[in-house]
């Protein structure tokens, strides 16, 4: 019986371990952080202070769906997360290199950024200033990489700042 007792038990602990890799996994995988913080935190407050901490870019995103009735188009100049946007997401990251080619290399003016913004009909940007580097620091210089986010921030209007991430709106013209 105690070897029948010990194989139970480490079938049991697979069971768990598995489990709980396939949590991480999904939690990893599809940018969905908060889902089992979310049912454990009961506390509304306390939700929002653990999604701030762990994943801004998801209050960003509610804070944009309840401003942009329009469902006009958002940059995630962040990491992109878009997870429950309502609007197009436009993706500064390699799958849309036309775009980033664009911003980063044929934009070194607030009239030609300002032209960019109104190709891709962009109204708001979910704004981390840092990513870029972190992201992409093999790639661009950081003068280039703070020039943009320079610009990026004269040509827009802040609306929130939620830890590192900006909710801006493209300034009216």
């Amino acid at each position: 019986y105690p070897l029948r007792r010990q194989r139970q038990m480490c079938i049991r602990d697979r069971i768990i371990l598995s489990v709980l890799a396939n949590v991480a996994f999904f939690n990893k995988a599809t940018h969905a952080n908060g889902i089992i913080a979310k049912n454990i935190i009961t506390n509304e407050k306390d939700k929002k202070s653990f999604l701030l901490a762990v994943n801004p870019i998801s209050i960003a995103i509610e804070k944009i769906n309840k401003l942009n009735i329009d469902n006009e188009n958002v940059l995630f100049y962040s990491y992109p997360f878009t997870y429950n946007i309502h609007a197009n997401a436009i993706i500064f990251e390699w799958y849309n290199s036309e775009f980033q080619n664009k911003l980063l290399n044929d934009t070194d003016s607030a009239d030609k950024l300002n032209i960019l913004f109104d190709e891709y009909q962009i109204k708001y940007i979910i704004f981390d200033p840092g990513y870029p580097k972190r992201r992409f620091n093999m790639v661009w210089d950081d003068k280039k990489i703070n020039e943009m986010n320079d610009l990026i921030k004269k040509e827009t209007v802040l609306i929130e700042q939620l830890g590192l991430i900006d909710i801006r709106k493209i300034k009216e013209k």
